[in-house]
């Protein structure tokens, strides 16, 4: 997998901590992602679908496990008391580009834990 951060995450460990999370999406690690979400956590694909807690993102990963993704990008990074945000752009194995706004909301201002994010997703079709 082709990963490309343009997002500079510095000294802020908020900012890296949504850079390995979204590497471990991105690779469907699954056990570094259910290490790092709340157990009442909650996925709201705009548009798309809900989930709401591990097991139905657990359940979400195996039903994807043919989808690959070859490359990601994460354009920004940013993250300020119990929020964050990231956006960039994936293409998948059957060649298809997306591009990704996500949100999150960290359990506690200490940001070890997620417990929502809101994701923004829309397929690229020409530059």
């Amino acid at each position: 997998m082709d990963i490309d951060i343009r997002a500079n995450c510095g000294n802020s460990p908020k900012n890296e901590f949504l850079k390995e999370l979204n590497i471990a999406f991105a690779r469907a690690a699954v056990d570094q992602v259910m290490d790092v979400v709340t157990d009442d956590f909650e996925l709201k694909m705009v548009g798309n679908q809900l989930i709401k807690g591990k097991a139905a993102l657990k359940a979400m990963f195996q039903q994807q496990q043919e989808i690959v993704m070859e490359a990601i990008s994460l354009h920004n990074i940013i993250t300020h008391g119990k929020e964050g945000a990231v956006n960039g752009e994936f293409t998948m194995s059957d060649g298809k580009r997306y591009a990704f706004a996500d949100f999150y909301q960290f359990e506690n201002v200490k940001a070890k834990k997620v417990s929502k994010i809101t994701s923004y997703l829309i397929e690229i079709f020409q530059d």
